[in-house]
């Protein structure tokens, strides 16, 4: 296939991929777009829809306890008209019941609290009057155990209900419940001088003083003696026959079976958070579980309500949080509605519904996230339909690609196969073979005319020889015709490639200035520039126009001699920009006064700047200030280096002792051979010839001569130890060094002994000589102190394939356990002050961690304590 087929093969792949690319990356847009215009309708429909079910659900059950809430007020009115009307028909002859009350009525009286009462399950009478029990209130109560019936009747006929009764104005008092914890109250009731029934709350809610209008009124939520809870209870006033207040009925309903019977959430709709609780128009607690107590925001104190005197007065809008105490206001001032609510981060729901007729207000809440549990199922769904049809897009796209791309091979094989055997026919002439014949079947385009003018040239070569020339130059004039013409359909072709490639150059710069924006954004720390092979500024970052005090566009499409001055930019930063543009990366450090102020410190790097395409485009310039950063270097530097050499002083006054000792048998070496060589040499010039003289001298000035080396041997070591050095590395053997240390650590006890075990042959170590030495000396101190005047200290030396060893060990007290984790923190010691500084170990373990090595330590009571330095072996070069 020929290199021009092959150019245009490529870019029309090359084209076909693109479109299609770009046709994908619409159509998964599309695709997403839709999914999501369709989760936000679903996410509307389905808050709508869980508002209104709040809503109905609310106005639904508000209706269904108003029905309920009816059969308790009637159930009181009838008790308490019945009541009325016995009482006040009780001493006339036209009363039904009044021989039947002639029936004799036993009492007993219970002990605990001297209270009179007839047991006639379910019904319990009750006397509670601190005299002993009169006639006249005997008789009364005779009369109303013919209500009985009635009473056991609407307990039966209420579900909710735990009691009915009456309380008389007289002290009586008739209780009737099914449930056998409360069936006697005379039990649970306190001493009449104690508690009065009648200033209960049934009594006095219905009493005249707080009901002019005689009707049933609902309580407030009390403390029933009879029951363990709390209850409210539906209370009727009855008069006698002369206007005045007798007493009051009442049917007693426990506030959690309230609860559980209206509050409880619908079999079909479960909801974990959904909780009810009734309000009356003031805003006042009327049924409420104590579990909820805390989710509202109320924390009233149930254990200080003892009996039915002891009312629940607590209002809603007392909650601690302003969002609820805002949501009364408005539960208050509106029949119905739904109020969002945010408690502790949490949404939550509250719908009100007021009952018709009534002062009370139902309200229900719930947390909004229950309500809308089928969102996130919906996002699932429509995600993984978008994700299956992005999936076959895609598959389908590539296929066609590929089909595309071998159609488009198979089309050029064909149009260029007959050009191909024409070039091979072109090339046998050239060897001469005038016997060639190039076969086109049935084509009449421009290709096959040519293969006919060819052949026909061929078959003019073959007949005449003489002729040859004339078909030469007729030939070179047909080949000359159809390379023009070949000529013009490449130029076509030319300005067509063209045409593509600047608009893929267009699309690529774009791609290019978001690349651009990409490593600005990357990069906010420091002060970023890019400048292109012009030294024109293209972009730049915040810190840049900060640091020059200039705004950006003062900056950006300006070059750099504009912005720094022509001076500075030929003498400094051209050639460093020039050196990047050839692909160098370029850092150093140097000193800048930024707008005419203060010189800082900074660090710069010139970084090349490749396009998408890897063409260098320009250079990116880092820039950062390090001033403050350098001069915390320096002082930590400068403290580190006059620590060390304090711990190094430090150590060197501990050796003081022994080293003096050392040098004075030095000095005695010599001071005490200077006498006797005075004699001996006196001798020697009185007789020159007295050998035994001669030899004496020679053996006094030989002791003179070791004890100097002696003391010159241990100055020199005190010198090398005790100076700052040049804290340059060097290579050095370990055996060398411990043997040029030992002669200074000499112990004040004669009983202490230091024994060396050096491995010969031991590879070198990089570090700092006079360094290292400190560390292995303040070891070797730290264990001669520990002997406390008697004991070894061994100090051997090991090697294995990448480190090397130096361990110390001595057969002293050990460290206690306690401080092993602490031994090496700088002032950390457990000596007496004045004793030691607490840098001796902290320095010892910095110096070898600055060599790269480590330094560990094993101490036990029976064994003593070993030290293990290790140091990596130098790389040989």
């Amino acid at each position: 296939m020929s290199k021009i087929a092959n150019k245009f093969i490529f870019t029309a792949s090359a084209i076909l991929i693109l479109a299609t690319l770009l046709f994908l990356g619409s159509a998964i847009d599309a695709i997403r777009g839709i999914g999501r215009d369709s989760l936000n309708q679903q996410t509307t429909i389905l808050r709508n829809q869980s508002y209104n079910f709040l809503r109905d659900i609310t106005r639904i059950h508000a209706e269904k306890y108003e029905e309920k809430r009816k059969q308790v007020v009637l159930a009181s009115t009838i008790l308490a008209r019945q009541t009325g009307f016995l009482l006040r028909t009780s001493n006339r002859e036209t009363n039904p019941l009044a021989p039947s009350a002639r029936i004799p009525m036993p009492f007993d009286r219970f002990p605990l609290n001297e209270i009179y009462y007839h047991q006639n399950e379910p019904v319990t009478t009750i006397y509670w009057g601190s005299e002993t029990l009169p006639p006249e209130r005997l008789q009364e109560m005779q009369h109303l155990r013919h209500l009985h019936p009635t009473f056991i009747e609407v307990v039966e006929e209420i579900p909710a209900a735990i009691a009915s009764h009456i309380i008389t104005q007289s002290g009586i008092g008739v209780y009737c419940s099914l449930e056998p914890a409360t069936q006697n109250p005379a039990h649970n009731l306190p001493h009449p001088s104690v508690y009065d029934l009648r200033m209960g709350e049934p009594f006095t809610a219905a009493g005249p003083e707080h009901n002019l209008a005689r009707s049933t009124i609902w309580t407030r939520p009390y403390k029933d003696s009879a029951h363990p809870g709390l209850s409210v209870t539906a209370s009727t006033p009855y008069y006698d026959s002369q206007g005045h207040f007798a007493g009051i009925a009442g049917v007693d309903i426990p506030i959690d079976r309230l609860a559980s019977d209206i509050f409880s959430t619908p079999p079909e709709q479960p909801i974990k958070s959904l909780f009810s609780f009734l309000l009356d128009d003031q805003g006042l607690i009327i049924a409420l579980s104590p579990e909820n107590h805390q989710t509202l925001g109320l924390s009233p104190d149930l254990k200080q309500l003892h009996n039915s005197s002891d009312i629940l007065n607590f209002n809603l809008a007392e909650s601690t949080h302003k969002t609820i105490q805002d949501a009364t206001t408005q539960i208050l001032a509106t029949s119905s509605g739904i109020t969002p609510l945010v408690l502790k981060n949490q949404t939550y729901l509250l719908a009100h519904q007021k009952m018709i007729g009534t002062n009370w207000i139902l309200c229900k809440m719930l947390k909004e996230d229950e309500l809308l549990t089928a969102i996130p199922l919906a996002d699932q769904s429509i995600t993984a339909t978008s994700q299956s049809i992005t999936k076959r897009f895609l598959t389908i796209s590539i296929i066609i690609t590929i089909m595309a791309i071998g159609l488009i091979v198979l089309v050029f094989h064909y149009l260029t196969q007959p050009i191909q055997r024409l070039i091979m026919a072109t090339r046998e002439v050239e060897k001469g073979n005038l016997t060639l014949q190039i076969y086109e079947p049935s084509s009449h385009d421009e290709l096959g005319q040519l293969s006919t003018s060819f052949n026909t040239m061929i078959q003019g070569l073959a007949k005449s020889q003489k002729k040859e020339q004339l078909y030469a130059r007729q030939l070179e004039k047909t080949v000359s015709s159809r390379t023009s013409e070949l000529q013009r359909t490449n130029t076509q072709l030319n300005e067509t490639l063209d045409t593509l490639l600047t608009e893929v150059a267009f699309r690529r710069e774009k791609e290019q200035e978001l690349y651009h924006y990409e490593r600005i954004i990357s990069a906010t720390g420091d002060m970023i520039a890019l400048v292109n092979k012009n030294y024109v500024y293209e972009v730049i970052n915040d810190a840049y126009s900060k640091a020059f005090g200039k705004q950006s566009k003062e900056i950006v499409g300006h070059t750099i001699a504009e912005n720094i001055g022509q001076k500075r930019f030929d003498q400094f930063v051209r050639p460093i920009v020039d050196r990047c543009l050839t692909g160098e990366t370029v850092a150093y450090q140097d000193w800048y006064d930024f707008n005419g102020q203060e010189y800082r410190q900074i660090s710069v790097v010139y970084d090349p700047y490749y396009t998408l395409d890897n063409k260098l485009y320009g250079a990116v310039i880092s820039v950062r200030d390090i001033n403050d950063i350098k001069e915390a270097e320096e002082q930590t530097l400068a403290a580190q280096q006059q620590m060390v050499h304090s711990g190094k002083m430090a150590a060197m006054g501990r050796l003081v002792a022994g080293i003096s000792h050392e040098m004075n048998n030095g000095v005695n070496f010599i001071t005490g051979a200077l006498s006797p060589l005075k004699r001996q040499l006196a001798q020697l010039q009185k007789d020159p010839d007295n050998e035994q003289a001669r030899d004496n001298v020679d053996i006094l000035t030989g002791n003179i001569e070791e004890g100097s080396r002696r003391l010159v041997h241990i100055i020199s070591s005190l010198t090398t130890f005790s100076r700052k050095g040049s804290k340059q590395s060097d290579l050095i053997d370990i055996n060398r060094e411990i043997q040029t240390l030992l002669p200074m650590i000499l112990p004040e006890s004669p009983d202490i002994r230091i024994t060396q075990h050096l491995h010969k042959g031991m590879p070198l170590v990089s570090c700092v000589p006079e360094e290292l030495g400190q560390a292995i000396v303040n070891i070797l101190l730290n264990s001669i102190q520990a002997l406390n005047d008697r004991g070894e200290i061994e100090i051997r030396t090991q090697a294995t394939e990448n480190h090397v060893h130096i361990i110390i060990h001595d057969n002293g007290p050990g460290i206690p356990a306690e401080h092993m984790d602490k031994i090496f923190e700088p002032f950390y010691t457990t000596k007496l002050i004045g004793d030691g500084t607490g840098l001796g170990l902290s320095i010892c373990h910095d110096i070898i961690s600055k060599f790269g090595g480590t330094i560990t330590v094993n101490s036990t009571h029976d064994t003593g304590t070993t030290f293990d330095i290790t140091l990596p072996v130098a790389k040989r070069s």
